[in-house]
């Protein structure tokens, strides 16, 4: 036999036998801005993200993707969580200005898509983005942009 042949059927094994996706208990959330005291923009920001959270006991870790963001606790069915400290930099007139910023989150949490904790979802509750710091002008530290968080959960990966 060819070692080009050996070669694919070793290839085909290493990569054909493991999981593609990340251990963790996924969730399809929706995220739709309730307050925004930051930029006056209105409350118009809506996306949706495939959260998913790794379970420690009592210790968890959410992530996007590969993507850890924030750590928490699950305590019952509340899952409370803080993502690293974010520093984007946005326009602001002629140059950048650095902003630097966090995520508190808070959610009662269904998790192996039981229930008993959430009645018409999954997964309801909050992040809120709060600012730290700002060099821009029209961005205030200390203000808050709110948004609700809601969703199912999709599946878990051992």
């Amino acid at each position: 036999m060819s070692r080009l042949w050996w070669g694919g059927v070793v290839a085909l094994l290493l990569t054909g036998c493991g999981n593609d996706e990340l251990p963790g208990e996924y969730f399809d959330l929706v995220v739709t801005t309730t307050e925004n005291e930051c930029t006056g923009n209105g409350l118009s920001y809506t996306d949706g993200f495939e959260y998913r959270v790794m379970l420690d006991g009592n210790d968890a870790t959410v992530a996007v993707g590969e993507d850890v963001f924030a750590v928490g606790t699950l305590d019952g069915c509340n899952l409370s969580y803080t993502s690293l400290v974010w520093t984007t930099y946005l326009a602001d007139g002629d140059s950048q200005k650095e902003v630097k910023w966090q995520i508190d989150g808070n959610a009662e949490v269904n998790f192996g898509g039981g229930g008993g904790c959430v009645d018409q979802a999954d997964w309801e509750g909050t992040e809120n983005f709060q600012i730290l710091a700002s060099e821009h002008s029209a961005i205030s530290p200390g203000c808050l942009y709110e948004l609700s968080v809601t969703g199912t959960w999709l599946r878990a990966v051992p």
